[in-house]
């Protein structure tokens, strides 16, 4: 059976309610909306980073070979990885 990874919205308080009671049936509605509405990441993806981070905080620089903004790879190596990559994903 394929496996999907997906980020869902759903009210702190519900979420918190689930994890200390594990009474998921109280908070259906909540669980079948977030999954409706939840953002399916790709397989296989690589880390995803906080790219607002980069560019609050991390100096441009210019290609030398079409004058294009980018950054260094250091910045993008710190930059806060919100969800590690998926690399281990199989077929069962």
């Amino acid at each position: 059976m394929d496996e999907i990874e997906l980020v869902i919205k759903i009210p702190e308080e519900v979420y918190k309610s689930i994890i200390n009671s594990k009474n998921y049936i109280s908070y259906r509605e909540y669980i079948e909306e977030g999954i409706k509405n939840g953002i399916p990441l790709p397989k296989k993806h690589g880390r995803l980073k906080d790219v607002d981070w980069i560019d609050d905080n991390c100096l441009y620089h210019y290609s030398d070979i079409d004058g294009s903004c980018c950054y260094a790879v250091a910045d993008i190596e710190n930059a806060q990885t919100i969800i590690e990559a998926n690399n281990w994903f199989k077929t069962i």
